[in-house]
Order: C-alpha cells, then structure tokens, then sequence
C-alpha cells in the first residue's frame, strides 16, 4: 500500500523533486536521480521506480532504477533493445499513451517479457512514456512485485508528471555537460592556436584568456583576467576599442588595429570582434575577440605608405602626403597656418651650376624649411621647385613663420655654393578643413612677394 496519498501531498513531493533535480550537475545527477526515485516509489508505495532513456534507434541508453531493501530486481541491460523489455506495448509507448496493469498475471505477455516478469516476481506496472514531439525520448515506471495492485488515476497522473520532470532534468543536464565538454575542448583547442584569445562580458571584462593571448603579452593570467579590454591596449588606441566594443555589443563583427603590450614593448595586432551568443537561449553573453600579431606587416606596410608619400629626392613629404595630413586634421578639426615657398631663380642655378648642383639646392632648401618648425610640422615638396609648410595648431601665434622660412633658406648653401633664397607666402591661421583655399591663398600671396623683390614673405589676402 502506499505510504502516502493525496494531492497535497504529492504537490510537496514533485516541489522536492523538481528542487534536487534542478540543482544536480553533471557530476551529482545520477545521485539526485536515484534520490527523486527512492521518494516516488516510497511515496506510492511501489516496490520499484525506475527511468530508462533511449537512444534514437530505440535501444536503452540510460538506466536508473531504486529498489526497495528486502526486495530484488533484475534492469535490463544498457544497450539492449527496448523491444526486448517492452514488446506488447512499445507501439502504445511510441503513440505517447501511459499503460497501468494491475496484474500481469492476467495478461497475454510476449515470451521475453514473460520471462523477465516471472524472473523478478513483476505482478503490476505503470509505464509513463516521455517524448519529444514524436520521438521516444524514454519511459519511466513504477513496479509492485509478488502482487496485483489496483492503480489510482492520481497515481498514473503523478507518475506522468514525475517522468516529465526526471527526462527535462537529464536533458537539461545533458546539455549542460556538453556545453561544458565543449568549452573544455574548445579551451584545448585554443591552446594550439597562435592567435591571441579573449572572451570578454559585454561590458568589455576579460572573462578568459588563451595561452597563446598570454604568450603574445607576457603577463601571468591573474593580471589579465577580470582588467577591462581597454587596460590591455595602447592608451593612444582607447577610442578604437570603445568602438569596436559598442559595435560587437550591436552584433556587428569588426576589424580594427590596436597596440598590445608585448614583453618588451607595444605591438599591433589585428582584433577581430564578434557578439557570440548563449546556445540554449540565444541571448548574447560574451564577446570574443581573436587576436593575431600584425606588427612585423604592420611596420612593412607603414614603411611602404611612407616611402610612396615621401619625395625620392628631397625626402620630405609628396603632395600624396600633404593631402592625406589635411584631410587627417581636418577630420580632428585642426587650426591651420599655411606657408607657400619657391625657390628664387631656381631654373638659372640648373642652366648655371647644372641639373646635379640643382638637385643638391632643392635637397638644402628643404632640410632648412625642416630645421625651421617643428617635428609635428609638415613640409612637403609640391612642384619642381615649391614647397608647402603645414604648421598645425599655432591659433595663430606664429607671426614670424615666413620670417623664419626666407631667413632659415638665405645662406643655407654655404660660402663656396651658389646664392639661394626663397620667395614666401603665408595664410593665416584657419580650420584645416579649409586647408585647399589656405593653400591656394599663400600660393597667391608667395607670388605677390616675387614681384615684390624675392627673398621676402608676405601675408595673403582674405577672401
């Protein structure tokens, strides 16, 4: 008989059970299956309770079963067909429907169902089948032995419930384990890859760190692990990681450049950032960010842009170069002082001196234009014999810069070289967005100083 029945008392039971069961791990499940059986079967005074899981070809997978002390039972073996232990009703099962015998006795039995019965006494039995959508997930049951028992539809509906609760926690479970399994491979995986890995929160914290990642930086985990991302790269490169973290936090897989702190020194690396999401909910839960070491192809690049912006005789800046740096301080919004410079009489030095001589002139003028302002500053060859003089962020203040221009050139060549001066015009400070009218205006104002004399400056005109 059983020990206990009644709804309420049921509604305790299944609240307990729920309770174990969503609290098991991996590692307690088989535990906490066999404890939520041990108090159905006590509860309905069964003398057993078991759950048997199958695998897609319908051959037992799993097999829980909680035996009363003082009685035994034989469960069929893990990978025997379930047809072997269930033959008359397994169709009854597949289509969902629950059996209840109260005497097997009276019963027709298929011969291997017979046997198993007779072997362990079986007289009642109550099958619960558990699917999902049309596919036999498994069947969980109750037995009383050595005599008929009359089921309670309470009962039938509560083991009904009972093997609802005990097939979604072994699912749940089971999902949880390979997700594990996976992250744990995943984890091994990456330490195999060479390129740096990061799995961050969507605020932008380390959450984990690849051995590679670890490597590449040269600090122990602890350092890197709970820092935000922006700590780990160049303070210059701070605006570039907000970026790229609001747009991963949008979805949106991005590409940037950032320095990374190397063992000795800042590195670029190529950042990759993709929102990756929560498998069983799909809600977005970290942010990995792959990272490869770009430094050599960064500086081989930088290198190369350089040499095509560079003039192959001078040195200095081409007109490639001077565009590129206007449209750069122009997106900063940058103040702007412009100088225009043309070399005086530079065509008869090379009819005079000869064409080697001449080039020797242009490189002179333009390392005393460079001498004259300062490192941030930009002179850039334009023409044959012109330069250009970018001086950015003076407000204005620079008023001797055309001064300092025709004087730093006067003389420049030496005692025993050919007389060198330079005619000069210069705007004055505006928004580097303006930088093509500045230029176009200090080039105007540098030929009103050659008709002025050479070797002189003067302002240009507004409008």
């Amino acid at each position: 008989m059983p020990e206990q029945i009644g709804t309420g008392n049921f509604q305790a039971v299944a609240a307990r059970v729920s309770r174990t069961l969503g609290a098991a791990t991996t590692d307690t499940f088989d535990v906490a299956v066999m404890s939520c059986l041990e108090e159905f079967g006590r509860f309905t005074g069964a003398d057993v309770a078991f759950a048997t899981l199958v695998d897609d070809h319908e051959r037992i997978s799993d097999d829980w079963h909680w035996i009363r002390p003082g009685r035994r039972a034989t469960a069929p073996p893990i990978g025997s067909p379930l047809r072997e232990t269930f033959a008359s009703v397994v169709e009854v099962l597949r289509l969902g429907n629950t059996v209840a015998v109260a005497d097997l006795a009276e019963i027709e039995l298929a011969p291997s169902e017979r046997r198993l019965a007779t072997v362990n006494g079986l007289r009642a039995i109550v099958l619960v089948p558990v699917r999902m959508g049309t596919s036999l997930l498994g069947i969980t049951g109750l037995q009383v032995l050595e005599r008929p028992r009359s089921w309670q539809r309470a009962e039938i509906e509560q083991a009904e419930l009972v093997g609802q609760l005990l097939v979604q926690a072994v699912s749940r479970t089971r999902e949880r384990g390979a997700r594990a399994a996976a992250d744990v491979r995943a984890r091994r995986i990456a330490e195999f890859i060479p390129d740096g890995l990061l799995l961050l929160s969507p605020e932008g914290t380390v959450a984990w760190a690849s051995p590679s990642f670890l490597g590449m930086s040269g600090r122990p985990v602890a350092d890197v692990v709970g820092d935000s991302i922006a700590a780990l790269v160049h303070p210059d490169d701070g605006t570039v990681v907000s970026a790229a973290l609001s747009d991963a936090q949008r979805g949106q897989t991005v590409t940037t450049t950032v320095r990374v702190r190397g063992r000795d020194a800042w590195r670029w690396t190529e950042a990759s950032w993709h929102l990756a999401s929560e498998p069983g909910s799909g809600a977005p839960d970290e942010i990995v960010v792959s990272l490869r070491d770009a430094h050599d192809r960064y500086l081989r690049t930088e290198r190369l842009a350089a040499a095509s912006e560079r003039d192959s005789l001078t040195r200095v800046a081409n007109r490639t170069r001077l565009d590129r740096v206007l449209e750069d301080l122009a997106a900063r919004d940058a103040n702007l002082t412009v100088a225009f410079c043309d070399i005086d009489g530079f065509k008869d030095i090379n009819d005079r001196f000869g064409h080697d001589v001449g080039d020797g002139v242009l490189r002179t003028v333009a390392e005393a234009l460079v001498a004259a302002v300062r490192p941030r500053d930009l002179v850039a060859r334009v023409g044959g014999d012109e330069f250009a003089v970018l001086v950015v962020d003076d407000d204005g203040a620079d008023s001797f810069l055309g001064e300092r221009l025709v004087a730093a050139v006067r003389g420049s060549m030496g005692p025993d070289g050919p007389a060198v001066t330079v005619s000069v015009g210069v705007s004055p400070a505006g928004p580097a967005g303006a930088g093509p009218d500045l230029l176009r205006q200090a080039d105007a104002a540098m030929y009103r100083a050659k008709r002025a004399g050479k070797d002189r400056w003067t302002w240009a005109l507004r409008g």
